[in-house]
């Protein structure tokens, strides 16, 4: 009797013979199955797996086992199909070279610093799973026979839920009300997208709107919303009667912010918040949904990041959630596996585990992280922690955590729970002194030793070459659980963490992030200081990051000194920049950071520069007259203490440091036009003065 369940057959013997065997049972099915092979230089990208399906899996890991791209795979496989994983020999996968190591190596550690816990935890969790599907040259498979489920019925949860989000989305009184749909792989998110806007529509003259990650991504929902008898006019778009669905890229969609009835969002985890966010309050109606446990990030994650904003600008979303698989079949013994294999479904401590908590009982320790591959629920928490406050948190993290030879994680334990977990990592000291031609070279952007990100911002970007000599320790990531946050666990952690560095003879400990107002205060209270911002969003977060750093030594405290007098300098300008060409950073977060500058930089007028604000701010200049003083003088507003809440501030922001015209500021800050703009202006200038 067919069962149409998936399986892994794990081929591990030296590369010749596990192509071999791969061709052979290839070639049983060949005309039969589609099939994708990875393991070699012409992989295409991993997002360009979003959405696809396959019978057959040859996943060759002699060369480098990337887990991210091996969730991304099986996660393509259909009912009754098949992957065939081919290793060395599981005893000797550990001592062999691994092409992603390079990943995680770090300058100055030896060859081998990279240390192969991981795949000896994945050696010896496939050498117990996978019998008795597990083949080598003295006992080879046998033919491969594929029965495959090529037809994929919708699910039960799919039809009851079809109508409850078309009347959410057809309903008036449901504008900016987003609907949030989250769902493992293979559950028919995409597919119910598409039923979505195949009924929609049907509707006279209605415009949808589908953004993804990429157009690859969408190709299940189109292929969905071609039922309802539609023409597909290109690769992006379709129409039915007088309706249309087109396909727009993130980054267009937030730039060109085009008319539409209804937006589509699909792998909402895998796009920017910072795209997602405006879009909040564009689209009256829009249906998101994200994937929970995946190699592009955790939607659990996301949904932790992204609720707040959900909260704040559509405090009447609704979130659902699809549990039914319909690529495969319930129980599916591969998605058990990879999942277990790789952590996807790492989850933190039970909140019914933290009955009686008290602050009073926690302890903060060092792992060993010899021991941690070898103990499965301490392992299992702390990546399930990661997973919970950090929606990026993708498979290959787990193997820095385990490997990365500078990395060391910090645990709060409460009765043997973990309840809270940094990661960090020890960089610096990779020349003797600042006059060393690599401390030249990295100034230059020339160099980029790998892993030693901290100290090489410093020098690369401030210009601070002592920075490359001092040892330093960066934090990579804090997590508190979910349950027990806003309860003094991460300040506390962090207290450790700063002491423990300091007995450790380091010069300095800093971290950076993609900056938000919370994390920014969180940080500048515990003692750290800014003294970097980055040029452009990150493509991952589509946050920019800051770097903050807190001296341990004398010498941390000089390189700070220096470090923050460039970024002081240099941060009017740069955020004037990035305001001036339509920057997704939150001008909040702008006023902020200004505010932090500003206490850095000089506190007296020069005499020509009173004489031109009194003059200004008395109404006897003009705007254009005293332009230069305005900008040199601007940072002070920022630090005057009467000036911490005052909304005028955005006004410099954006007229003075970013040169916005006055129709723009206006309409952005609600100022009836120039003439009030302008007394606003001379207002909080006036403050300089007096």
């Amino acid at each position: 009797m067919t069962t149409y369940q998936r399986r892994l057959w794990l081929l591990s013997d030296d590369e010749p013979w596990c192509l071999q065997q791969a061709a052979r049972l290839s070639s049983c099915c060949k005309t039969t199955v589609k099939q994708l092979v990875l393991g070699g230089s012409d992989d295409p990208p991993l997002l360009q797996l979003l959405g696809r399906e396959y019978g057959l899996l040859i996943f060759n890991a002699h060369q480098g086992f990337d887990p991210d791209y091996f969730a991304a795979a099986t996660g393509t496989i259909i009912a009754g199909g098949m992957v065939l994983l081919l290793t060395p020999p599981l005893a000797e996968w550990g001592e062999k070279n691994d092409a992603m190591q390079q990943r995680i190596s770090v300058a100055g550690y030896p060859d081998k610093g990279v240390t192969s816990r991981y795949l000896l935890r994945l050696a010896t969790e496939l050498a117990d799973r996978c019998q008795p599907f597990h083949f080598n040259a003295q006992q080879p498979p046998p033919p491969l026979s594929l029965h495959l489920r090529t037809t994929q019925p919708g699910s039960e949860q799919q039809r009851q839920l079809l109508p409850e989000l078309l009347a959410h989305l057809n309903n008036p009184k449901a504008r900016w009300q987003p609907l949030v749909l989250i769902a493992d792989r293979g559950r028919g998110k995409s597919a119910l997208l598409g039923m979505v806007a195949a009924a929609y529509l049907q509707q006279d003259s209605v415009n949808i709107i589908l953004t993804a990650p990429t157009l690859a991504a969408t190709t299940e929902i189109f292929n969905h919303a071609l039922r309802c008898k539609a023409e597909r006019l290109n690769a992006r778009q379709l129409r039915w009667q007088h309706a249309t669905l087109s396909y727009l890229p993130p980054d267009q969609l937030l730039a060109q912010k085009p008319g539409a009835d209804l937006l589509l969002i699909d792998e909402a985890a895998a796009i920017p918040p910072q795209l997602l966010i405006p879009l909040l309050s564009h689209y009256p109606y829009q249906l998101l949904t994200t994937t929970v446990h995946g190699y592009e990030g955790s939607g659990r994650g996301f949904i932790h990041r992204f609720k707040d904003a959900l909260d704040k600008e559509t405090p009447g979303w609704r979130q659902f959630s699809l549990t039914t698989p319909i690529r495969w079949l319930a129980d599916d013994p591969l998605e058990s596996l990879v999942n277990h294999l790789l952590l996807l479904n790492a989850t933190a401590v039970a909140t019914e585990q933290l009955l009686g908590f008290t602050k009073d009982s926690w302890q903060i320790t060092e792992i060993n992280r010899d021991l941690l591959w070898q103990q499965p629920a301490k392992l299992h928490a702390i990546f399930g922690l990661l997973l919970e406050a950090h929606y990026r948190t993708t498979a290959l993290d787990l193997r820095q955590l385990l490997d990365g030879p500078n990395v060391r994680i910090i645990v709060i334990c409460w009765q043997e729970r973990v309840v809270g977990v940094a990661l960090l990592a020890d960089e610096g000291a990779l020349v003797a002194n600042a006059s060393d031609p690599l401390a030249a070279a990295i100034i230059a952007g020339k160099r980029r030793p790998r892993g030693h990100l901290l100290p090489q911002i410093i020098a690369s970007q401030r210009g601070v070459a002592a920075a490359l000599t001092l040892p330093m320790r960066r934090i990579i990531r804090i997590a508190i659980h979910p349950q027990l946050q806003r309860q003094g666990l991460g300040s506390s952690l962090l207290k450790s963490i700063i002491d423990q560095a300091a007995r450790d003879g380091c010069a300095a400990i800093g971290t950076t992030f993609g900056v938000s107002l919370p994390l920014l205060n969180f940080w500048q209270q515990s003692g750290f200081t800014p003294i970097h911002l980055g040029e452009r969003a990150r493509s991952a977060s589509g946050s920019y990051a800051l770097t903050l750093l807190h001296p341990l030594t004398a010498s941390g405290e000089a390189v700070l000194q220096q470090a923050v007098e460039v970024h002081q300098h240099q941060l009017p300008e740069q955020l004037g920049d990035l305001f001036a060409h339509e920057s997704t950073l939150d001008p909040a977060i702008a006023i902020a950071l200004l505010r932090l500058a500003a206490t850095y930089c000089r506190s007296e007028l020069t005499t020509i520069e009173t004489l031109e604000i009194n003059a200004f701010a008395n109404g006897e200049r003009s705007y254009n007259s005293v332009i230069a003083t305005l900008r040199d003088t601007a940072m002070q507003l920022f630090c005057l203490p009467d000036n911490a809440q005052n909304p005028l501030l955005m006004l410099v922001l954006l007229k003075v440091l970013a040169r916005k015209p006055w129709h723009e500021c206006c309409q952005r800050l609600a100022i009836s036009g120039q003439r009030q703009g302008l007394a606003q202006l001379r207002q909080i200038y006036r403050s300089v003065i007096h």
